[in-house]
């Protein structure tokens, strides 16, 4: 029970029925903690990015230029990785030169 006492106090908005905190989650946030002026880009956004232009080129191939769903499939996937293949040579050129393979 004087644990139970103890959080209340620390956490005075929080009770048994709200499991998840939501109530803790409409609070004011910290200013200080909030990134102004920068990108906040990072890796999962550019995965995002590049699932949500491929998926559309697919679509596209499939739908508008009467490909149908396998061959624009193929399609796509032949001019993905077209995209990527200067980056996996250049990265296999370097592996090579360090002797990692």
């Amino acid at each position: 029970m004087a644990q139970k006492v103890q959080v209340n106090k620390e956490l005075p908005y929080v009770d048994d029925t709200d499991t998840l905190a939501s109530f803790m989650s409409v609070l004011p946030k910290d200013t200080a903690n909030v990134v102004q002026g920068v990108s906040t880009y990072g890796l999962w956004e550019y995965v995002s990015y590049l699932d949500t232009t491929f998926y559309g080129m697919w679509t596209y191939c499939a739908e508008n230029l009467g490909m149908g769903m396998g061959v624009g499939l193929i399609a796509s996937s032949l001019f993905t990785k077209a995209i990527f293949a200067p980056f996996i040579i250049y990265s296999q050129m370097v592996g090579l030169k360090m002797k990692l393979l």
